[in-house]
C-alpha cells in the first residue's frame, strides 16, 4: 500500500549495504519526505525520487570512502553484518566508476543530436543482461547476476568511450 493510502505523514527512502536479503543490510543513509495534506501520488513519487537521487549521489561515494578508507570505523558501526556486504561494495565501486563514463557518453550523444546512440547503448546492455544474466544467475546465483551486470556496464563503458573517441 502507498503512503497516501495508509495516511502516513512521512515517507522516504534508504540506502543500505547490500546483503542477500532485500532491504536487510545495515543502513548507510536515509532521507524523509513530508506527506502533505493535499498530496497526490505524482508529487509524492517525484519528491521520493529526488531524495533517492540525492541519497545515491551522496551516499554511494560516502559508503565507498568508508569501506575502502576506514573499514575499522564501518566495522565499529555495523559489526560483523558489514562483512556480508564487502564483496558487493567492491562490485559497486567498479560499477560506479564505469557508470560515470557511460553517463558522459549518453549525454554527449543526446547533446550532439544523436539520441539513437544512447538507445543503442541501452539496448546492448539490456541484451547482455538478458542473455548472460539468465545463464549466469541460474548457475551462480547472486554472484552470477553481479557478473552479468559487470559485463553490461563494461560494454556500455566501451561503447560510450568509442563514441566519444569518434567525435
Amino acid at each position: 500500500a502507498s503512503a497516501l493510502q495508509l495516511g502516513a505523514r512521512i515517507h522516504g527512502c534508504t540506502v543500505h549495504f547490500v546483503t542477500p536479503s532485500l532491504d536487510a543490510g545495515p543502513i548507510v543513509i536515509q532521507a524523509a519526505v513530508a506527506v502533505l495534506p493535499d498530496d497526490d501520488p505524482p508529487r509524492l513519487a517525484h519528491a521520493v525520487r529526488l531524495c533517492l537521487w540525492a541519497l545515491l549521489t551522496f551516499g554511494t561515494p560516502m559508503m565507498l570512502m568508508l569501506v575502502f578508507g576506514a573499514p575499522n570505523i564501518v566495522r565499529g558501526f555495523y559489526g560483523e553484518r558489514y562483512f556480508e556486504s564487502v564483496r558487493y561494495v567492491r562490485f559497486l565501486g567498479v560499477v560506479t566508476f564505469c557508470w560515470s563514463f557511460i553517463n558522459v557518453g549518453l549525454w554527449l550523444a543526446v547533446a550532439l543530436g544523436s539520441p539513437h546512440r544512447s538507445l543503442t547503448v541501452g539496448l546492448v546492455q539490456a541484451g547482455i543482461l538478458l542473455v548472460t544474466g539468465l545463464v549466469l544467475t541460474s548457475q551462480f546465483g547472486v554472484m552470477g547476476t553481479l557478473a552479468a551486470v559487470a559485463l553490461a556496464m563494461l560494454a556500455g563503458c566501451a561503447l560510450s568511450l568509442l563514441y566519444a573517441h569518434r567525435i
